[in-house]
């Protein structure tokens, strides 16, 4: 075989080789420019785009996305696979795990409570919480509902044991583990992702509210202009949704066992 066909041969097998990586190696779109007031059809054809591409690029299964404007539903969609070996593609109405977005329900919670003046956010949480209490080697040990719903008041990440299961635990069993464990953090120094900072969170919205976060809330729902509809439960005067407006470990893909 000669030179110059050793170096057709090399870039036909290349060309094979690399051709197949091209698509997902391609730039995300670009966001648009300028959007008028209340317009979301740039925004709803970019995020099209925008998501196909990331999906590609990062080999995810299956996504669905709402775009709500104030109260009303403006844009659901499916993409990907709600079962790809069923080949159950996925919707606006795919149900997913609900995991970490609980923080926001609890963070929604306290912030409604402190609203009424009955959380001071940056005062010590033992004041709902008298009996919580963690080690520390630092100085500053105090952990306020501020730092808690910020991940900035220095805890565990997670249980050290008993952290998955198919059972679920309730708040006391997160205060009974913290009292034998001791601060990752200084509290207010370092932002640093804890499932339990948000159940420590919602013990105290349950003192507060005197009633167990199963307790059911006002059902509402929202509909949009295409007739798609949107379930939620409202936060009304601390009558808190079952298992959603307060971080327990199994919420946030953990489990106490």
């Amino acid at each position: 075989m000669t030179i110059e066909k050793r170096r057709i041969a090399i870039k036909g097998i290349l060309a094979g080789v690399v051709s197949p990586l091209i698509p997902a190696c391609a730039a995300p779109p670009s966001s648009p420019k300028a959007i008028a007031r209340g317009d979301f059809s740039k925004i709803i054809a970019y995020l099209q785009h925008r998501i196909t591409h990331d999906m590609q690029d990062q080999h995810l299964t299956g996504l669905s996305i709402a775009l709500v404007n104030d109260q009303t539903l403006t844009w659901t969609q499916g993409f990907g696979w709600a079962d790809q070996a069923a080949g159950i593609p996925a919707s606006s109405q795919t149900v997913y795990r609900v995991g970490s977005i609980t923080k926001l329900s609890t963070v929604t919670a306290a912030l409604q409570v402190a609203e009424r003046g009955q959380l001071n956010l940056d005062a010590p949480i033992q004041q709902v919480l008298p009996e919580f209490h963690i080690g520390s080697r630092f100085t500053e040990s105090n952990i306020t509902p501020r730092q808690l719903m910020s991940h900035h008041a220095g805890l565990p990440r997670d249980l050290a044991r008993g952290m998955w299961g198919e059972t679920t635990g309730d708040f006391k069993a997160v205060l009974d583990y913290l009292r034998d464990s001791e601060l990752s953090y200084p509290p207010g120094q370092v932002f640093s992702y804890s499932n339990l900072g948000l159940s420590v969170l919602g013990a105290a919205i349950e003192r507060l509210a005197k009633r167990p976060c199963r307790t059911r809330g006002t059902h509402r729902t929202a509909t949009s202009g295409h007739g798609n509809r949107l379930h939620f439960r409202a936060i009304t005067h601390l009558a808190l949704p079952e298992q959603s407006l307060c971080k327990r470990p199994r919420d946030a893909g953990t489990r106490l066992a």
